[in-house]
């Protein structure tokens, strides 16, 4: 990720569950953005971004 940050790319976090009771849980994916120095600008869905929306939304 913090290659991927540094080159420009912005990114999309979901939980990625896989079973009923997994989906909207997103503790893992959010540490993962943290440890890799991520922040509200970075993420497309956070709360709050006022970067470049892609085309359609």
């Amino acid at each position: 990720m913090k290659t991927m940050k540094s080159a420009g790319a912005r990114f999309i976090i979901n939980s990625d569950g896989h079973k009923s009771n997994e989906v909207g849980v997103f503790d893992q994916a959010l540490a993962l953005a943290e440890q890799a120095g991520l922040s509200a600008q970075d993420v497309v869905n956070a709360a709050g971004y006022t970067g470049v929306q892609p085309k359609g939304l």
